[in-house]
């Protein structure tokens, strides 16, 4: 198992690397990676990056937006990024951050997809949960605790302060209550310790 998070670590180092170059070249549009930038066709486990991103965007006092999505059918990871030139490049902090914990969440998809995890951790069909259930389904959490588990590498910090900023960054009171946010918060937590120890 742990080679195959040291496995999700590098890979996902090489996506962020590969997504950051084309921002800091200024190369707006939209990309498969990594066969526009390289002759290597695919990254490990044969997964493709469909990434899209521009420079003008300006929603608010947003510095960015950043999504990601994995497609079992196609095998392939989606990341989007707007950029708002106001705040750039002090924004690339938290968006590298952001990157890597998205890009690793998606990629642990992919593997349990592939059938490299364990089939407790491979999502069912059915209804999703539309509250902060969503991210304690069995799918989810070793999915959510690989993003964070980036981060806290990148940071140099512990599981509560990436928690809190990945909750500050990516949930607002809008989408979920500040009771819930407190639920979600100590549940991840106590996976994290679950799985990983207290760090």
């Amino acid at each position: 198992m742990e080679r195959l998070i040291e496995s999700i670590d590098s890979d996902t180092r090489m996506i962020v690397k590969d997504i950051i170059r084309i921002i800091k070249n200024g190369d707006e549009g939209s990309w498969e990676l990594p066969s526009d930038i390289s002759d290597v066709e695919y990254y490990p486990y044969d997964m493709t990056v469909f990434f899209d991103w521009n420079f003008n965007w300006k929603e608010g006092n947003q510095k960015y937006f950043v999504d990601g999505d994995y497609d079992d059918e196609t095998e392939s990871m989606q990341v989007v990024v707007f950029l708002n030139k106001d705040f750039y490049p002090e924004l690339m902090y938290d968006l590298v951050a952001d990157l890597n914990d998205i890009i690793a969440h998606e990629y642990e998809h992919h593997k349990q997809y592939l059938g490299l995890r364990p089939d407790s951790e491979v999502k069912t069909k059915g209804k999703q949960p539309k509250d902060y259930k969503y991210y304690l389904q069995s799918h989810e959490i070793p999915a959510v605790l690989q993003g964070f588990r980036r981060v806290m590498k990148l940071r140099k910090t512990g599981i509560e302060s990436v928690i809190d900023g990945w909750l500050q960054r990516n949930i607002s009171n809008q989408d979920m209550s500040e009771k819930d946010q407190k639920k979600l918060r100590s549940e991840l937590i106590k996976q994290y310790e679950l799985r990983y120890g207290k760090k």
